[in-house]
């Protein structure tokens, strides 16, 4: 096994493991953890340049990016925190998926991640 995948085999261990903050939930949402399970590639991503805009860099992925966009998912949309107004990522709307998440994924992997999300690929 090379170094990357036990990376990513580790992460995906600690991503599975209750989280201590949040009671029920376990430390990174389940469907971020089906997409990337799906989507291996999607799990580290450097940081690029946006197209046609040499001087703007548009973020990567890295597992610290997905856990915050799981820590995002659930204190913006599905707890109590914000006045929760969804019960499921699978019930937000792809538009609204893809804007909670571009600033810290970017728009491609938000986008991929969030079409995912929409057609129900996950078993969840």
């Amino acid at each position: 096994m090379n170094t990357e995948n036990k990376d990513f085999e580790e992460w995906l261990e600690w991503a599975n493991q209750p989280n201590e903050r949040r009671e029920g939930r376990t430390n990174i949402l389940p469907e971020i953890v089906e997409y990337l399970k799906a989507h291996p590639e999607d799990f580290i991503e450097p940081v690029t340049s946006m197209e046609g805009c040499s001087w703007i860099a548009a973020p990567g992925v890295d597992p610290r990016t997905w856990e915050a966009v799981s820590e995002s998912l659930i204190d913006g949309c599905i707890e109590t925190h914000f006045g929760a107004k969804y019960d499921a990522i699978s019930n937000i709307p792809k538009e609204e998926l893809v804007r909670q998440i571009t600033g810290i994924i970017g728009p491609d992997a938000a986008n991929r991640f969030a079409q995912f999300v929409a057609d129900g690929t996950s078993s969840l």
